[in-house]
Formats: structure tokens, sequence, C-alpha cells
């Protein structure tokens, strides 16, 4: 058993290392007997969305430099959550020889938990990062026993710039907590060889431990699962039908990152754009800093914009939207936001996954929106996506795609690699596209039921994943 501890309970566990400075002090504030006054906290900084087409349902929202949420619950088999007074004495010793993780679940843009100069500039040189926030309790349990570990969960996303893990590494030496004593958790599928590299840029000894933990499965698995079991059904695409498509293949775009708004170039380039489902929307704000990123080649691994440029121009002045299923794409979210459209309408998906740069390994839910939809798809992703499908018992469509793209370290040339592999399907005669879409419906109907299985055999993987963490804080004690 994992005893996960909090500084403090309402109803249920609080968030670990809060920051009191965003949050305020009516956080602790206590009624006169003594009980924390919930109702108002909850009114006041809690929205427990019932609208999934607002927002996230049960998920707290958190103004900007908060960086943590609730602890994750249910991911591991037979855990308990406790309060710290419980587990300490008098003197910060724990009361006896179990395991105890106090940990801290990170949400958002790492800057926001763990921010550094580089994030915010020169001037800003005192910032309170997660590790400053740790309650005085939980530090000096973390000081004074073996037992006591600290788990850093940042489970939603799988990117991690260095300059933030720098800023990890710097306050753990600063607050004498021991490095072997620390758990740094996320979705990053190749974690210990990022980890192994980050440390070896920066010449990094003293070393922490990582865990590859990942949302994706769990979480989309039970959303597909819940909307084909019940009145939903209607939001997914039921059957992958042999037929002439109104589309050749959908592209969803939101955040307009580098690589995005490259492949939208090129695929306006090549006039793949009006007839085919490619969603943007130029007016959002965020699009708006991002398009101020486009690069011309200034490193070799960097998309060349010099004569993509016009493209996006253009599609500014004249197109400066295009959407299908959701009209808002400002406010869409990975999860409860499902339409069947662009699946049942278009032959192939062509997924622009979060990154598809160098050193990095995510697979995110827009690769599991086309298996969640039992639709054939090409990734536009990080080196190794396919490879790591596989491991987790997926199928993928070699050799009536080529996959080879996945197997192409260097990011420009994976790149082209995608979009010239999309265009040899597409530009198929209708026969030969009717023959393509039989011969993958199989591994599509494949990858839909063992999506599912995540899901059925959900109490196992939360086995499997308890034992994995007993073994990285050095406790081996068989799970029943």
């Amino acid at each position: 058993m994992i005893n996960f501890v909090t500084d403090f309970h309402l109803t249920e566990p609080w968030i670990n290392s809060m920051d009191h400075d965003v949050l305020t002090s009516e956080i602790l504030q206590q009624s006169t007997n003594n009980n924390f006054v919930e109702d108002e906290i909850k009114k006041k900084y809690s929205d427990y969305n019932t609208d999934n087409s607002k927002g996230q349902h049960g998920v707290m929202s958190r103004p900007e430099g908060h960086g943590v949420w609730f602890p994750m619950k249910n991911m591991y088999y037979g855990s308990k959550m406790l309060n710290l007074c419980d587990v300490l004495d008098e003197n910060d010793k724990t009361i006896d020889n179990k395991l105890y993780v106090y940990k801290i679940d990170m949400y958002g843009a790492i800057n926001w938990a763990l921010p550094s100069e580089y994030d915010y500039g020169q001037e800003h040189h005192n910032l309170n990062t997660i590790i400053d926030r740790l309650s005085v309790r939980a530090l000096n349990a973390l000081q004074k026993n073996d037992n006591f570990h600290l788990m850093v969960n940042y489970n939603w996303e799988g990117v991690v710039y260095d300059h933030n893990f720098i800023v990890l590494h710097s306050k753990l030496h600063q607050y004498n907590i021991p490095h072997n004593k620390v758990v740094f958790s996320f979705a990053g599928y190749n974690i210990n060889k990022w980890y192994r590299d980050f440390c070896e840029r920066h010449k990094i000894k003293n070393r922490i431990k990582v865990f590859h933990l990942h949302w994706v499965w769990d979480n989309k698995s039970e959303e597909f699962y819940g909307l084909a079991m019940d009145q939903d059904w209607h939001k997914i695409n039921k059957e992958y039908i042999v037929e002439p498509k109104k589309h050749d293949f959908n592209n969803l775009n939101r955040r307009l990152r580098r690589h995005r708004l490259w492949t939208i170039a090129k695929l306006k380039e090549s006039d793949l754009i009006k007839d085919n489902i490619v969603t943007y929307d130029f007016t959002i704000k965020e699009n708006r800093n991002h398009l101020k990123w486009i690069p011309t080649i200034e490193f070799n691994n960097e998309h060349d914009f010099t004569n993509l440029r016009k493209q996006i121009h253009y599609l500014q002045l004249y197109e400066d939207k295009k959407t299908y299923d959701f009209d808002d794409l400002e406010n869409l979210w990975g999860i409860n936001h499902e339409r069947s459209s662009p699946y049942t309408d278009s032959m192939l998906t062509l997924v622009s996954e979060t990154t598809v740069d160098e050193g990095y390994y995510y697979i995110s839910e827009k690769t599991v929106k086309p298996i969640g939809h039992k639709h054939p798809f090409i990734v536009m992703g990080t080196y190794g996506t396919l490879a790591e499908l596989k491991k987790e018992g997926f199928k993928t469509f070699h050799p009536f795609i080529n996959e080879d793209y996945d197997l192409i370290e260097n990011m420009n040339d994976r790149c082209v690699a995608v979009l010239n592999e999309l265009k040899r399907i597409i530009y198929l005669s209708n026969e030969e596209k009717i023959e393509w879409m039989k011969n993958v419906k199989p591994i599509v109907d494949y990858n839909f039921r063992h999506l599912l299985n995540f899901k059925i055999k959900y109490k196992k993987r939360a086995q499997q994943r308890t034992q994995e963490l007993f073994k990285k804080f050095n406790y081996n004690e068989k799970i029943i």
C-alpha cells in the first residue's frame, strides 16, 4: 500500500504546495469550532463543472500562477490518503516504518509550478516554486525520515523544458532534500532516456528518479467506453464504413504551434485545405502569439518558413478561421469534446501531435481520438510514436501506410515523410481508395476494442502501476 499524505483535509484531501499568495489566506481561515470553512472556499476557488461543453467535468479551476491541483484519485491500487499530522509525531518523525509519499500534482504549464528567470525575465529572481511552497512539517519529514518521500506528478503533460527541470534540481539542493527520495512522473514515454540525456547535457550527478505515468490511456478509454455504452453513442464514429468519403482526410488544430503552422502552410501550398477537413483559428489570441514564433531557417532542425510565409499570410487575410465539428476552438479540451463528423466524413486522420521536436517523447489524446472513432491515422508527432503504440498493444497500418517515418529521428525529415505519405494515399484512384479502406478496417476495429480494454482492465493496470512505483521508492512488498 502507498500512503499518500497531504498537509490537511477538507471533505477530501486538499492540494499540496498551494500558492497561498495566489489563493489568499482565506484557504486557511477557520471557524469557531475549528473546522475549515469549506463551502466558502469551494464557492470562491472551485468550479465543479457539470456542463461538459464548457469545461472538463470535476476539475478544479485555479488562477494562473498556482500550478497545482487536487490529488489524482484511483491511480494506484490500495492507496490511502492520510493527513500529515496523523503520520508524524511532535518531532516530525514518522510514527511507523510504512511508506509515506508527499505528492504534488502539477497541472497546466510547467512554469506555473517550476518558474525560472527564462520564463519571466531576469527581474524575477525570487520566483515561487512548488518546492518553496512545501509546508515546514513536510520539509522536515523529508529530511528526517528514510520512509518519507516526495513525488512530483506531472502525468497530464509529456513535455518538460530543461530550464524548468534545472530549477527543480536546484531547489531540492537548496532545501537539502535527498535527490534519491524524489520521484518525478510525467507522460513522456521514453522518460529514462530523456532524463539521462538531460543530466548529461547539464552535468548533473545527483539524480532523482523518474517514472512514466500517462493520463491519456485511462481517461480517454473511460470516456470512449462511456460514449459507446450510453446515449452519447452518436458522438463517436460507430463504424468505419467502406465507401467514398466527402473528404480524403481530417487535420484538427487548436493551438497553432510551430509544426502545425508549418503543416497547414504545406497543405495550403499543395492545395489540400479547401477540399478536406483542416481546422484552425488565427483569431484566437494565443494563436496570434504563436504566429510570432515562425522562424526562418536558423537551425538545421527548425522548420523553414522562408517560402511558406505567404501561405500563412494568405490564410490569415482571407480564411483566418476554418472549423468543422466545433466552432469555438478556443475553449476545446482533450476530454469531453468528441464529435463523429470529422471521422465519418473522411477516409484518414492526419494527427498533429503536441510536439514533433527531437528529444521529446509524447503521445497525447490527439492520437487516441482517431482510435476511439475507428479511424486510420498517420501521425505528425515525435520519433518512435508508433513503436510506443505497439508497446501498448495497438496495431498500426503497415503495409497499407508506409510507416518508415516513425524511424526518422530528424524532426524536419520526419515531418516531410509524413506529408509525402499522406499525399500518396489521397492521390490513389477511387477504386484504390475503396480497397485501401477494406484493408485498414480490421485494424481500426481491433484498436477500438483494445482502447476500451484499458477501461475494462483498469484494476489490473492500477496494480501494475503501484508495483512499479513501489520499486521506485525501493519498496518491494507484494500487492495482493
